[in-house]
């Protein structure tokens, strides 16, 4: 529910390609000069994550997209968001939720709480860039992740506000 909130809030009612993110990025790019969000859904950076490929380009995109679309066709949801949770990059060089779970906090992913699976998914928006263990900068970028995926999972109902609101306030003291 997290990563969904989190990167692709429609996941479950497209059917690979979500034409209201494109159209937002779209906007934002003509708007400011510049990409300011992208428009990939789950389904898209799972086929990027199978054909990894170093070029970006809009015909890089277009394959990325065609593969979303068979994949969804092949695969049910519950499939994609575990092949994208195994393969994702989470920083540190840890691959998959039960390495970035062991390498991060020392336990298997089914025993993260939720504070832990907060830092791990808002991971997935920079793991370089906001990588904690890199620097203070980076460290106040990724408790700014954090806190963003926060207010998301308590508009999603995911967590109730008063625990949002606890997790806020241990997150701003740098306790989580």
């Amino acid at each position: 529910e997290m990563l969904v909130a989190y990167e692709d809030r429609r996941f479950f009612d497209h059917s690979g390609l979500d034409p209201l993110a494109f159209g937002r990025a779209a906007f934002q790019l003509l708007a400011n000069g510049r990409i300011v969000s992208g428009g990939s859904t789950i389904t898209m950076q799972l086929a990027r994550l199978i054909e990894p490929r170093a070029e970006r380009s809009y015909a890089a995109k277009l394959r990325q997209m065609v593969r979303a679309v068979q994949i969804e066709r092949r695969l049910t949801k519950d499939e994609i968001l575990w092949m994208y949770v195994n393969f994702v990059y989470f920083g540190n060089e840890q691959y998959g939720v039960g390495n970035a779970a062991r390498h991060y906090f020392g336990i298997p992913a089914n025993e993260l709480t939720f504070s832990e699976a907060l830092f791990l998914v808002s991971t997935l928006a920079a793991p370089t860039t906001h990588n904690p263990r890199r620097s203070r900068e980076a460290a106040a970028g990724h408790s700014r992740k954090m806190l963003n995926l926060l207010t998301k999972c308590a508009a999603a109902g995911i967590v109730t506000g008063k625990e949002a609101e606890k997790i806020r306030r241990r997150i701003k003291s740098g306790q989580t």
